[in-house]
């Protein structure tokens, strides 16, 4: 059986309780910056300050390490880089709206998931190291930036302005913290919100979500999600309406 648990900051989403031919256990320790991943030897896993979960953690996920090296051969300990590829399997695991009747086989895939996400995703670059506290925070404050304001289109000399440096220096410390250029960082952003919306049960128009997400035309906008995806949103749209369809006849099956 696949053993794991997952609980964020508050709770525990997939509580599992592990006996003692289990371990050792393999703990993933998740914040919007970095992940920890830790070998426990023992049948005691240490509490954490819980002053550092509430401000930091965004989710914690358990597994036995049987399970975790059936889904990789690596023996992996340490600290790694939270993408924006994890960022999104997180939030699919903490907003899950499954249906009770698969959510527990649904979680246990995305663990799966992640961990294969967690594995590729490089290491913390060295050159990181080459920038100070005040860089990196401002390096941050971009980063946040980009993120709150999606409608807008920054140039790299709007950006180098709000941070107070030359543009070389901004787009090369971006990358080194975050692993993407400014740009492809942000169209990925604006590609991932546009799913958000094209999915959810109200109808968005092409036109709206082109409009949120700083277009001006929507066939612009079609051609960049076409370009990230090899799909249009309209039919990306119809896929998840015909799913949807599936699945409620599905339920209504039982």
């Amino acid at each position: 059986m696949f053993k794991v648990e997952i609980k964020d900051s508050k709770e525990k989403i997939l509580p599992f309780g592990f006996q003692q031919p289990d371990y050792p256990l393999v703990n993933l320790y998740f914040t919007s910056e970095s992940i920890k991943i830790t070998d426990f030897l023992w049948t005691e896993i240490p509490a954490k300050n819980d002053n550092l979960i509430t401000n930091t953690c965004l989710m914690e996920i358990t597994l036995s390490k049987e399970e975790f090296l059936k889904i990789t051969d690596h023996q992996l300990t340490g600290t790694k880089k939270t993408s924006l590829p994890i960022l999104n399997i997180i939030t699919d695991i903490l907003h899950c709206s499954c249906h009770p009747k698969f959510k527990k086989v649904y979680l246990q895939t995305k663990v799966c998931e992640l961990v294969i996400q967690v594995l590729s995703t490089a290491s913390i670059a060295t050159s990181e190291f080459q920038w100070t506290e005040k860089e990196k925070m401002l390096f941050h404050q971009l980063k946040e930036l980009i993120e709150k304001n999606l409608s807008k289109n920054y140039s790299i000399g709007d950006l180098a302005m709000v941070a107070g440096m030359n543009r070389t220096k901004m787009q090369t410390g971006f990358k080194d913290l975050f692993g993407k250029t400014i740009y492809t960082y942000t169209i990925d952003l604006k590609m991932m919100e546009a799913k958000a919306l094209l999915s959810k049960e109200h109808a968005v128009s092409l036109k709206e979500i082109a409009s949120k997400l700083g277009y001006k035309h929507t066939n612009h906008f079609s051609a960049a999600f076409k370009k990230k995806f090899t799909f249009s949103p309209s039919s990306f749209k119809k896929g998840i309406n015909l799913l949807g369809a599936l699945f409620a006849a599905l339920i209504s099956s039982y």
